[in-house]
């Protein structure tokens, strides 16, 4: 009985052995002809193979930031090969998560202020401060995310947006990096300029913060008062496209 038992055995590895052969022959054989799943074999072979990963993802608007999907896909690989080396670099095109970029490439010091949202209702904010510099995103304070379904960017504002740009002078920062993407506004950056010290008038002298729907209403300016608050500060703006 264990003769039989041992010839059953060897039948069923010849039988397996047969089977790989037989397919590793047909694959190197008619590889023209399966030219795909040869292809698709070696690259599974060669990704197990792999130790070394860079991360370099963009922000999912509105779901996750770079440095969360960094972080996602770090232990998500780590699951898989658990002696993976891994680089994460979380990156932005001046959108949300922008600043936070540049501290996870530079270091420095992250600023929260509570400031006005792009419908004028309190917001918390942050920013990054490295040395002198601050880098600020319009969306942290007039971002997409922030506008809710009712969006309506004829009365939204940058406000804000200014509201972080004096706190970063107060701070102590000499130039501002302003990352414009992302924006749900339309006030041509005139909610910006009133919070740091323009003054907007309409026709009958009366001061107003205008926004995309009453920009046609400014009838005469006074910046006297933001250019002695910015005099000496160097401001850049960050943008992707040019137009």
């Amino acid at each position: 009985g264990r003769m039989y038992q041992y010839i059953g055995m060897f039948r069923v590895i010849g039988i397996v052995f047969s089977l790989i052969f037989g397919i590793i022959f047909l694959l190197l054989t008619f590889h023209d002809r399966c030219g795909i799943i040869y292809d698709i074999i070696l690259t599974f072979k060669d990704v197990y193979n792999m130790k070394k990963f860079v991360i370099a993802p963009d922000s999912f608007k509105g779901s996750a930031s770079a440095t969360e999907i960094c972080e996602i896909g770090k232990n998500a690989i780590k699951r898989i090969i658990p002696d993976a080396v891994i680089s994460t670099l979380p990156i932005a095109d001046g959108g949300e998560g922008t600043s936070d970029c540049f501290l996870a490439a530079l270091g420095g010091e992250r600023c929260e202020k509570v400031v006005a949202g792009p419908d004028f209702s309190k917001t918390n904010a942050s920013y990054a401060l490295i040395d002198n510099c601050a880098i600020i995103e319009i969306a942290a304070a007039a971002g997409l995310p922030l506008a809710g379904p009712s969006n309506n960017p004829g009365e939204s504002t940058t406000y804000g947006v200014g509201e972080l740009m004096c706190d970063a002078i107060e701070r102590g920062a000499k130039k501002i990096i302003l990352a414009l993407g992302g924006s749900c506004t339309n006030d041509a950056a005139c909610g910006i300029a009133a919070a740091c010290g323009v003054r907007f008038f309409n026709d009958k002298g009366k001061e107003f913060i205008p926004t995309g729907a009453t920009l046609k209403n400014i009838e005469s300016i006074d910046v006297s008062d933001a250019k002695q608050r910015f005099c000496g500060i160097e401001i850049k703006a960050m943008c992707d496209i040019d137009n």
